[in-house]
């Protein structure tokens, strides 16, 4: 009889989408040659979407993840949602507290709908430390730091099979608080990874799911 494959979701925003790299360097592509490698087994789906916030990502959750019933799946969003554009006058795409909570619901249908596994990651530092023509509060990194906090917050609410994979903690430990250094993990839009970010992505993110798959 033959084997069942194991189903491994990558869900996200344009930093699992690769956005400005070739398909091949994005850190999702690496994985997935990796564990092909490693585990036969798994066949590895990326339904990360470019711009997405995390309330995009909770109505794209039954056709995307739910149906197919996923063993293992990787959630990382963010970086929209901490987003201020001009039009919104001063408010994020998604405020801190729904941002939470719709990761909590996100999760919990994962769950529900087969995940034996789920890694949640907070995102990585950038240099968007001006507010620009936005109404902002603070700066974009500002934000982004807080929005991590509530992803770390998300892990109380699971004690079980829901991992952290700490980004913002690799990169701080990496570059030292050296925007110099920062700047070679990302491209010039000082948002999205370059090569190396998604070489420095790849390495730990490996790391971890190699001991928990």
């Amino acid at each position: 009889m033959k084997k069942k494959l194991k189903n491994f979701y990558f869900f996200g925003d344009s930093i699992c989408n690769n956005q400005h790299v070739n398909i091949d360097d994005g850190f999702v592509s690496k994985i997935s040659k990796k564990l092909k490698k490693l585990k036969k087994s798994f066949t590895v789906t990326n339904c990360s979407v470019d711009g997405r916030t995390s309330r995009q990502a909770l109505e794209d959750m039954p056709f995307q993840i739910q149906k197919h019933n996923p063993e293992f799946l990787y959630i990382q969003l963010g970086l929209n949602d901490c987003n201020f554009w001009d039009t919104d006058k001063g408010l994020p795409r998604v405020n801190l507290h729904s941002f939470k909570y719709n990761l909590i619901e996100i999760i919990k249908r994962g769950f529900k709908h087969g995940a034996k596994k789920i890694f949640l990651s907070t995102n990585h530092k950038t240099y968007l430390n001006k507010n620009g023509k936005y109404l902002t509060p603070a700066s974009y990194e500002k934000n982004n730091s807080l929005y991590n906090e509530a992803i770390r917050e998300v892990i109380e609410f699971f004690p079980n099979n829901l991992h952290l994979i700490d980004i913002e903690n690799i990169f701080l430990k990496e570059i030292k608080n050296n925007k110099k250094i920062l700047k070679k993990y990302l491209l010039p839009d000082g948002l999205h990874l370059s090569i190396l970010g998604h070489e420095l992505y790849y390495k730990n993110i490996l790391k971890i799911l190699k001991k928990e798959i």
